[in-house]
């Protein structure tokens, strides 16, 4: 069985539903658990939210965010950008365009 697993790098909400403007870049995430606190209405849930959304680029309309993802399967690591723009995607790996599909989560089937 192969093992791989998948690391979100950076994350850029440039708009999301009520953020017009976005939110800060959020750079050198950690690998494992990130903590994200702050005040109420300050874009801690919204970050939560389009985290979910880079990954399976799913209900995207009026969205704008870019993230960098590192993918690893059996030690072999792969950096993907991921750029979100109003419901279209577009994927790179290693710089080069993918069209069709992006890094897979491990349990994509349970997320719900």
């Amino acid at each position: 069985m192969s093992k791989s697993e998948l690391r979100i790098r950076e994350l850029h909400v440039k708009r999301a539903p009520g953020l017009k403007e976005g939110l800060t870049a959020i750079k050198e995430l950690s690998p494992g658990i990130n903590i994200v606190h702050g005040d109420n209405a300050t874009g801690k849930s919204t970050t939560a939210r389009m985290v979910q959304k880079l990954i399976w680029r799913e209900d995207t309309k009026g969205l704008i965010l870019d993230g960098a993802m590192t993918e690893s399967i059996d030690g072999v690591e792969h950096d993907w950008r991921v750029s979100i723009d109003s419901g279209s995607a577009s994927l790179q790996r290693e710089r080069l365009p993918r069209p069709h599909h992006g890094p897979q989560p491990t349990a994509h089937a349970e997320r719900n």
